[in-house]
């Protein structure tokens, strides 16, 4: 680890449900006889990294409105005194669009450690048109929850819960929304991975200033990706894929 052509030992837990995230522990092969290690530390890596718990779903986001990208992360639980909690995190870029420096502003984003939802994978996009990106997080039980950024087009972000506007939406488990105009038609649509692979596609209907997800389109049922990791599939990567391949062109 040192490079001094020296084989170190690195030890730590492989239970992926213990609560003690913080130890990995680093022991340097020391002098000249064989099998003699010295401890250095307890926290190697993970004292220079941060941890966001079970996954983490990084979004990009200018949530001051000062030119600069910030970074919303998501994940799928982070255990808290035993409890699987949901949350999620902002770190406000403090450095300048040449060399971006990121600094931790809020671990509890929005207070969902409050609620009962242990995962939240989020997107943004400014789908009612009013010139704010506006939230939509995807839920555990396959729903959608809505935030409405009431702050106006320029100001930082204020996210309000608007009630119940996609209670209609339900892909099952684990949805992972994206929003993106897919059509061409110059209104955000939203396309929704879930775990087991398959993605679902509500065109946006509305004409107008509003919008409308109220109509699963089949055309992408097609589409389904199997990525097994620990039991798990996701269409994640997939619609990840899509949103690259959607701005190319």
């Amino acid at each position: 680890m040192n490079h001094d052509d020296k084989n170190d030992l690195v030890i730590c837990s492989n239970n992926d449900g213990v609560e003690e995230n913080t130890s990995i522990h680093l022991y340097q092969k020391t002098g000249v006889v064989k099998g003699t290690f010295t401890y250095n530390t307890s926290s190697f890596l993970v004292n220079q990294m941060l941890d966001f718990g079970r996954n983490a779903y990084p979004i990009f986001m200018d949530e001051n409105q000062d030119g600069l990208t910030d970074l919303l992360i998501g994940n799928n639980g982070l255990n808290l005194n035993g409890e699987k909690l949901g949350r999620l995190t902002l770190l406000r870029n403090t450095g300048s669009t040449s060399r971006p420096a990121f600094e931790v502003i809020d671990e509890n984003y929005l207070n969902f450690e409050s609620s009962e939802e242990s995962y939240l994978f989020p997107t943004i996009g400014d789908i009612d048109k009013d010139g704010d990106d506006d939230l939509l997080l995807g839920l555990k039980n396959g729903e959608i929850l809505y935030y409405n950024n009431t702050a106006g087009a320029g100001n930082p972000y204020n996210f309000v819960l608007a009630d119940g506007e996609f209670k209609f939406i339900d892909v099952g488990n684990y949805a992972a929304p994206q929003v993106f105009d897919l059509n061409k038609d110059g209104d955000l649509d939203l396309i929704i991975g879930e775990q087991n692979g398959s993605l679902f596609y509500y065109e946006n209907q509305s004409s107008t200033s509003a919008y409308d997800f109220s109509v699963e389109i089949k055309t992408l049922e097609t589409l389904q990706l199997k990525i097994s990791i620990r039991g798990y599939s996701s269409g994640t990567l997939l619609l990840s894929f899509l949103h690259k391949m959607m701005k190319q062109t």
